[in-house]
C-alpha cells in the first residue's frame, strides 16, 4: 500500500466530527507541551488541519493513517449518520451453479412464520430505524440553527454599536497608514463601546480603537495598529467566520468548542509574535506592558472580530517574553509535526481498490455502513493466510449480531447482475470469494464441507448432452498449515477437472453408460488422489446421466404437459440443459406459478435458479372451477415468496 495515495474517500458528518475531534485533542496536547518552543504560526497550521477535517467531506487514504490500526469493520462505520434504508433490488438470482451443503438439515418454515417475520420483525426494525432517523436530524438542525442564530444576533448587535464610531483623524495614524499600504482600504475609527482595540471586516477592514485611548502615546499606538494590521493582512476575520460556521455545524462536539477557544487564542499569540518580530526582540518588554494596559474588561462576545487584548492575558505575556528567533531545527520540527498530524490523523485508512469497487457496486442495495462492513471481510492477502489465521481474523471481526445478520442476509440473497462493467466484475469476484472461502471456512461445521454441482457435455442441443452430477467432500486435516488459497483451489481444480473430463469425451463414449461409469470412477479417484494432501483430504461422489436418456425426455414431456394449459394466457418457456427451463409472461421472467385454489406450486424456475432482476411470481385465476387466466403477484405477495426462498423453504 502506498504511504499516501491521491485517492478520494467520501466521509459522513459524524465521521468528519469524530476524526476532527481526534485531531483537536492531538493538537491540544502538542500545544500544551510545545507552546513556547515552536513558532506560533505552526499551531495555526495544525488548527487548519483540524478545520479541514471538519469542513471537507472527503479525504485521501494513507498507509500511515492512525485508523489503519483499528479493526477493519470499524473504519467508516461512523458514516451511519448519513445511511438510509437499503432498497430491495437485484434480488433474484443465485451466486453460482454449485450449492454448499453444510451437512445439517434445513429448518421447516411455513407461510405464517415467514409472513410474521417479514411483516412484523423486519418492519418493526425498519420502523425503529426510520423513527430514529427522523428524530435525530430534527435535533441536529435545531441545535445548528440555535447556535448559528446566537452568533448572528451577537454580530449584528456589535455592528450596530460599531456604526456609532467616529473616524480617527490624527497625523500619527495617517503616517502609519501611508507606511502600510494594502489593496483593501483600511479605516481607523474609535468608539466608546469597546474597551480594547479590535479589527473587523473582510472587504472593508476597520481598526476600532477605544474611545479613551491615548493617541499621543506613539509607541503604544504603533503596537496596537501593527497587531491589528497583521490580523487584517492575514484575513483573520475570514478565518474566524469559517471557524464559527464549523462550530455551528459541529455544535454537538465538545472538542470543536475547545478548538474555537484555542484557535482564537493562537491567532492572537501569532499576531503578538509577528509584532515582536517586526519591532525586534528588544521591544518585548514594552509590548508586554502594552498588553497589560490594554487588558479588556470583557463586556460580551465579539464574534468575527480580532481583539488586541483578550482573556488569557497572562499566557500571552509569558509567550511574548519567551519569543526567540526560531532556529532551523525548531522550524524543521514544526514542519515534521504538521506533516505528521496531517498524514496520521487527517487521512483515512481507506479500503483496497477492489473494496472501493465493491462498495460502489453495492450502492443502492446496502447502506454505506453495510458496504464498508462487507468490504472489510474481503481481507487483503487472505490467500496467503492459513485457515486458522483466516478464521481467527474473520471470527473476531464479525463477532457481533449486526455483522452476523448482515452476512447471513448477503448469503441468502439471490443476485442478478446484467451489466458487465468493472464494478459488477468485482462484485462477482466478491460473491465467489464469499461462497468459496468465507462461508465454508467460517461456518460451524467448517472442517468437513460438501460442494455439489453438475457439468454437461458440450453439444448444442439439450437432448444431445450427457450430465455428470457430483459432490466434492473436503476435510481439513491441518488448518494451521493449509492456506485459504490451497483450500479454494482444491475445490476449483476438482470441479474444473470434472468439467474437462466430460467435455473431452466423444459422442460414442458418452452413449455407453457402462463405459462412462467405469471411466468416471477411475477419473474421480485420480482427481481426489492428486488434489489430496497431508493437509487436506478430498473425495468425490458422482452420478452420470447418459445421452438419449429416457428419464430426461420423460421429465421434459411431463413439464410441457403441465404448462400447456397456461400457454393461451401468455406463458412461454424454453428448455436449458440438462433439465432446466425458463418461463416468461408479458416480457418478464417468471420465478414460479402458484395455484392458490389447490395451495400448491405448479412449476418453479429450474436449472441453475438464476433470475432476471425484474422476475415475477404468478398466481392462477379461477372462476368457480374454471381456470381463466394468470395474474402477477402483488408486491407484498412477492415479498413473502422471496422470504420463503431466502429461508430455504421446500415447495
Amino acid at each position: 500500500m502506498d504511504l499516501l495515495q491521491i485517492d478520494i474517500v467520501k466521509m459522513g458528518l459524524l465521521q468528519m466530527s469524530i476524526t476532527g475531534g481526534v485531531i483537536i485533542l492531538i493538537v491540544t496536547l502538542i500545544r500544551a507541551l510545545l507552546l513556547n518552543r515552536l513558532p506560533k504560526k505552526a499551531f495555526l497550521f495544525l488548527w487548519v488541519i483540524a478545520l479541514f477535517r471538519l469542513a471537507v467531506p472527503f479525504s485521501v487514504t494513507s498507509g500511515l493513517s492512525i485508523y489503519t490500526l483499528l479493526p477493519d469493520q470499524y473504519v467508516g462505520m461512523a458514516d451511519a449518520w448519513n445511511s438510509g434504508e437499503r432498497e430491495q433490488a437485484l434480488r433474484n438470482s443465485s451466486v453460482v451453479n454449485t450449492s454448499i451443503n453444510n451437512g445439517s438439515e434445513k429448518a421447516e418454515s411455513d407461510f405464517e412464520v415467514v409472513e410474521e417475520a417479514v411483516d412484523t420483525l423486519k418492519l418493526n426494525k425498519i420502523a425503529g430505524k426510520r423513527k430514529a432517523s427522523q428524530i435525530w436530524p430534527i435535533c441536529y438542525f435545531a441545535g445548528m440553527m440555535l447556535c448559528g442564530g446566537y452568533f448572528v444576533f451577537a454580530y449584528i448587535r456589535c455592528r450596530r454599536k460599531f456604526r456609532e464610531s467616529l473616524p480617527v483623524d490624527e497625523r500619527i495614524v495617517s503616517e502609519w497608514l501611508d507606511t502600510h499600504p494594502l489593496r483593501r482600504l483600511i479605516y481607523v475609527r474609535r468608539s466608546g463601546c469597546v474597551c480594547a482595540p479590535l479589527s473587523y471586516g473582510i472587504i472593508r477592514p476597520v481598526i476600532l480603537m477605544p474611545g479613551n485611548i491615548d493617541l499621543s502615546d506613539g509607541e503604544r499606538l504603533y503596537f496596537v495598529l501593527e497587531h491589528e494590521f497583521v490580523h487584517i493582512k492575514r484575513f483573520d476575520a475570514l478565518t474566524k467566520l469559517i471557524l464559527t460556521c464549523i462550530l455551528c455545524i459541529h455544535w454537538f462536539n465538545p472538542a470543536v468548542w475547545l478548538l474555537y477557544v484555542l484557535f482564537n487564542r493562537d491567532l492572537e499569540l501569532s499576531c503578538d509574535e509577528a509584532v515582536v518580530r517586526h519591532f525586534g526582540e528588544s521591544a518585548k518588554g514594552d509590548y508586554a506592558r502594552t498588553l497589560i494596559s490594554m487588558e479588556e474588561k470583557k463586556s460580551g462576545l465579539l464574534p468575527l472580530c480580532n481583539s488586541f487584548s483578550k482573556n488569557a492575558i497572562e499566557q500571552r505575556i509569558k509567550a511574548v517574553m519567551k519569543i526567540r528567533k526560531p532556529s532551523f531545527p525548531v522550524i524543521a520540527v514544526a514542519g515534521v509535526l504538521i506533516v505528521a498530524v496531517f498524514v496520521c490523523f487527517a487521512t483515512y485508512a481507506g479500503t483496497s481498490e477492489r473494496g472501493k469497487y465493491l462498495k460502489a457496486a453495492l450502492d443502492g442495495l446496502y447502506t454505506e455502513e453495510e458496504g464498508e462492513m462487507l468490504a472489510a471481510v474481503w481481507l487483503d492477502g487472505y490467500e496467503s493466510m492459513t485457515v486458522s489465521e483466516y478464521q481467527e481474523k474473520l471470527w473476531k471481526m464479525t463477532d457481533t449480531w449486526e455483522y452476523r445478520d448482515l452476512l447471513k442476509e448477503f448469503s441468502n440473497t439471490d443476485w442478478a447482475i446484467e451489466s458487465s462493467d468493472k464494478e459488477d466484475e468485482v462484485l462477482w469476484e466478491f460473491i465467489r470469494y464469499f461462497g468459496e472461502v468465507l462461508e465454508p471456512l467460517t461456518a460451524e461445521k467448517w472442517q468437513t464441507r460438501q460442494f455439489s454441482g453438475f457439468t454437461v457435455s458440450g453439444f448444442s442441443e439439450p437432448e444431445e448432452n450427457a450430465t455428470l452430477e457430483y459432490v466434492v467432500t473436503m476435510t481439513i486435516l491441518k488448518p494451521k498449515e493449509l492456506t485459504t488459497a490451497q483450500y479454494r483451489d482444491a475445490r476449483l481444480k476438482s470441479e474444473e477437472a470434472l468439467h474437462t473430463f466430460i467435455q473431452e469425451r466423444t459422442h460414442e463414449e458418452l452413449a455407453d453408460e457402462q463405459l462412462m461409469v467405469e471411466l468416471i470412477e477411475e477419473e474421480t479417484g485420480r482427481i481426489a488422489s492428486e488434489i489430496s494432501s497431508e493437509k487436506l483430504k478430498v473425495s468425490i461422489e458422482s452420478y452420470y446421466t447418459g445421452l438419449d436418456n429416457e428419464l430426461r425426455l420423460q421429465v421434459m414431456a411431463q413439464y410441457d404437459e403441465v404448462l400447456e394449459p397456461y400457454r393461451k394466457f401468455g406463458l412461454t418457456w424454453t428448455w436449458e440443459p440438462p433439465y432446466g427451463f425458463e418461463m416468461y409472461f408479458q416480457g418478464k421472467e417468471v420465478r414460479g406459478i402458484y395455484d392458490e385454489k389447490n395451495s400448491q406450486w405448479i412449476s418453479e424456475h429450474s436449472g441453475n435458479s438464476t433470475y432476471a432482476s425484474d422476475a415475477i411470481d404468478l398466481y392462477t385465476v379461477y372462476e368457480g372451477d374454471l381456470l381463466t387466466g394468470l395474474r402477477q403477484a402483488t408486491e407484498e405477495e412477492q415479498k413473502v415468496w422471496t422470504a420463503l426462498r431466502e429461508n430455504g423453504a421446500d415447495w
